[in-house]
């Protein structure tokens, strides 16, 4: 039984190889012209269009292929979950070998990159209306959703060592404005 299976298996490439090799092969025209009715068929004929719409719901909808796309999308999350995370990621390695080709072509194509920027510039005006409300109250709901010690850590972050120097100056300058208001208050009873 392995031979013939082999055997079988061995026929079916010949001949499917000797139908590769000769576009005249007697099986190769009867199936071009089988494609080209079916073709016509599915452009004219309403019964044959149901008949293959009803064939391709029954398979989306079998609960084999349906188990089989999950399984596959489960092994793709788990390929992409493993390959991300990995420090050699080969998905992120063809991302920046793509991203060099990308813009060593644009650097070459003057045309096309300024045509990139307008479209670009032009988007980014059309959009930026519609954004803007919507961006400043996502910043401002995220900055009130911070933990106060949050804010004030990233200030000092930010900020650094001139933080002190801004507290002190600013309690200057506040102490002269308000020095000036009082003497101003002073003044202007005596002037009048």
């Amino acid at each position: 039984s392995d031979n013939l299976a082999r055997n079988l298996v061995k026929a079916a490439h010949q001949l499917l190889q000797e139908i590769e090799d000769d576009p005249e092969h007697p099986r190769r025209l009867a199936f071009d012209r089988w494609m080209a009715d079916a073709i016509v068929r599915l452009r004219t004929d309403a019964r044959f269009q149901e008949r293959i719409q009803r064939w391709q719901n029954g398979l989306i909808s079998h609960p084999a292929v349906q188990e089989y796309a999950d399984s596959l999308l489960r092994d793709l999350r788990a390929w992409l979950d493993h390959d991300l995370g990995s420090p050699d990621s080969r998905l992120q390695g063809q991302i920046q070998v793509l991203a060099g080709q990308l813009g060593a072509f644009l650097a070459e194509q003057a045309v096309l990159r300024e045509a990139i920027n307008d479209y670009l510039e032009n988007s980014a005006r059309r959009l930026a209306p519609a954004m803007r409300d919507g961006l400043a109250q996502h910043i401002e709901k995220t900055i009130q959703d911070w933990p106060e010690k949050d804010m004030i850590r990233l200030l000092e972050e930010g900020v650094g060592t001139d933080l002190q120097y801004i507290r002190v100056n600013g309690t200057l300058v506040g102490g002269l404005v308000g020095v000036l208001i009082h003497a101003l208050a002073l003044a202007v009873p005596l002037l009048i």
